[in-house]
């Protein structure tokens, strides 16, 4: 009986106890409620307001910018490939997904789904001071807030939930709520619209669809394999063809069509430009290639941007009757980027990649019967043919040089000058070619190349021009930059000023153009535009030359770029060799401009620049 009464007592003591802890909890401590209909609730829906702007701000950039906020390290390109492994477009750089690098190694880029939510992630938290709760706090709100936080990002097809992990105790009508985790969701179909791109680029990769339809373009817009009619020789302007083959790259990547999109054809023949990935596509697909764009474009053989067929028929000893037919056969290596765009109402994912063809095939192909095949010009079974070369300079002072030749898509190392008596030759043997080209290069000097068959043993004089080293000055503000190029028909230089204050010229006549950035955070304001181009009627590229006017919408979302053009010109100049031994330095003074702030003010600007001329002193 008195072990029950023992217990009974326990019992009572611990509930007296923990009545005074509860007590004592609320004398002493402030008043904790969960989250409620209140003027604390209001604040916080604020907040997640202002998480969810961030985050479509974010997700808006990282869209445009293919899936980058924070862009990878910039790869330049080079002479040979000219692309560094970012694409400039609209005045903003954007990470190429697959391209070609300036040592001419094919690399991919694409972001992952991981990497895109840590960068949007990583920006939502760098702009949460930009969540401003001084509103509530003349209206007697008080906040404390944890000095560690963080934020994840989750990417679904539909939306985009953020979680901040940021302890924030909101103080208010005698009032305490302690916040730990802020979730929302952000509805955009940025996930939809990336999965979407990464079916569209595994399918580029994989099919080469791009090349495959600029190879036909290409077809029907050059000189490529054939025979014409004729006893004398026939040439091709290289230069034209590939303002041809841009415009006509341009018209007819622009009518391209993805299965599944909603969109109406004039007739059967156009089934041809509509390309099925395999999967569906429910956005809208626009492929956008930009002539201004670089290009590499090299055909195989040419020279001095002169593509020359020489008639069969009537060489002496060649007996057909009167009859002369002019053969050709060109080899072409070309690189240029497009834009893939895919939208979904006002929601906008681009991404570049560059397409390759290589050898008049697309690149790495596995078709055997398709690849040109060439023999080894370059081993000594068809070294056959000899040759002397001599070398000098403008002033006939013999200089040493290497010695190449070249025949179609191969080129031979065939030595280089040394000194006999008072000259500087070499004497070799080369392959048997029509239209080949000889090659010499001297550092100091501007490469020198001739066409050149070798049916028959010659001898070559080569007359090299000197290269003089200028400094160049540009009057650039500190947060400007300038790309400014001297291009003569057969010589090209380049310089990203103020990086590169100098240049290499010889004489010549040049073609002189600048282009002036400025590096800020300049933000567009969206637009819309309507863009209208001539496409074919029926059948790829317009068989029978028929065209219409095919005009579209382009809905440009708001943007934020780090580098716009605000200034140049261009101007042609000539440089004597008396010039350029008694100057030193290039002074250029161009148009400038004020900073655009719209597309259509950018777009203005470039027009501007194009006729601006500018004003260059030598000194």
């Amino acid at each position: 009986m008195l072990n029950r009464k023992a217990q009974v007592t326990i019992f009572i003591i611990i509930a007296i106890l923990i009545v005074a802890l509860s007590i004592s909890v609320y004398i002493f401590y402030p008043k904790i409620f969960p989250i409620e209909k209140s003027r604390a609730n209001i604040a916080e829906e604020y907040f997640l307001q202002c998480i969810r702007e961030k985050t479509l701000e974010g997700q808006k950039i990282m869209a445009f910018h293919g899936g980058y906020l924070d862009l990878p390290e910039f790869e330049a390109g080079s002479t040979y490939m000219p692309f560094s492994n970012q694409f400039s477009f609209l005045g903003s750089n954007i990470p190429y997904w697959f391209y070609v690098s300036g040592n001419n190694l094919q690399k991919m880029q694409k972001p992952s789904k991981q990497l895109m939510e840590e960068q949007l992630s990583k920006y939502v938290d760098s702009r949460l001071s930009e969540c401003d709760f001084s509103i509530f706090e003349f209206q007697g709100f008080n906040f404390s807030y944890a000095t560690e936080r963080s934020v994840e990002v989750s990417i679904q097809k539909q939306y985009i939930e953020t979680t901040v992990n940021w302890p924030i105790r909101i103080d208010v009508d005698d009032k305490t709520i302690l916040i730990n985790q802020h979730i929302t969701r952000t509805e955009t179909k940025f996930g939809q619209l990336y999965d979407e791109a990464s079916i569209l680029f595994d399918s580029e990769i994989n099919e080469m669809f791009l090349e495959n339809y600029s190879l036909d373009v290409l077809r029907l817009n050059a000189p490529v394999s054939g025979f014409e009619i004729s006893c004398v020789p026939k040439t091709w302007n290289k230069l034209e063809l590939k303002n041809d083959l841009q415009q006509a790259l341009q018209d007819n990547l622009a009518t391209l069509k993805i299965q599944g999109n909603s969109y109406s054809l004039l007739n059967e023949d156009r089934k041809y430009f509509v390309y099925n990935p395999g999967k569906s596509i429910l956005s809208q697909v626009n492929f956008v290639y930009l002539p201004e764009s670089p290009m590499r474009f090299e055909i195989y053989p040419s020279e001095n941007n002169l593509l020359r067929a020489d008639p069969i028929g009537n060489q002496q000893g060649i007996n057909l009757a009167g009859f002369c037919y002019v053969p050709y056969h060109f080899v072409y290596d070309i690189s240029f980027p497009v834009m893939v765009q895919l939208y979904s109402n006002e929601e906008l994912f681009q991404f570049p990649i560059t397409v390759i063809i290589d050898k008049t095939n697309p690149r790495n192909s596995l078709l055997v019967e398709n690849i040109i095949q060439t023999p080894n010009l370059c081993s000594n079974e068809y070294r056959i043919q000899d040759a002397t070369i001599y070398t000098f300079d403008q002033s006939n002072n013999p200089i040493n040089a290497n010695i190449y030749y070249k025949c179609l898509d191969k080129v031979c190392d065939l030595g280089e000058t040394a000194r006999e008596g008072n000259y500087m030759q070499l004497q070799t043997k080369i392959p048997v070619c029509y239209n080949g080209q000889i090659i010499a290069t001297s550092e100091g000097y501007k490469d020198y190349n001739f066409i050149v068959s070798s049916n028959e043993p010659f001898t070559a004089n080569l007359f090299l021009d000197k290269l003089y080293s200028l400094d160049l000055d540009l009057n650039l503000n500190a947060d400007e930059k300038a790309i400014i190029s001297f291009n003569s028909p057969d010589y090209s230089y380049s310089s990203l000023y103020p990086d590169d204050k100098k240049i290499n010229l010889s004489r010549g006549n040049y073609e002189v153009s600048v282009f002036v950035f400025k590096d800020s955070q300049i933000t567009l304001r969206s637009q819309q535009q309507e863009q209208c181009i001539e496409v074919p009627v029926g059948g790829i590229g317009g068989i029978f030359g028929l065209t219409r006017e095919e005009c579209f919408i382009v809905d440009m979302p708001e943007q934020t770029i780090t580098s716009v053009i605000i200034g140049g010109g261009t101007k042609e100049i000539s440089f004597y060799e008396s010039d350029l031994k008694t100057i030193n330095k290039i002074t250029i003074s161009f148009s400038r401009f004020s900073t655009p702030t719209t597309i259509d003010e950018l777009s203005n600007i470039m027009t501007a620049i194009s006729s601006a001329e500018l004003t260059i002193t030598k000194s």
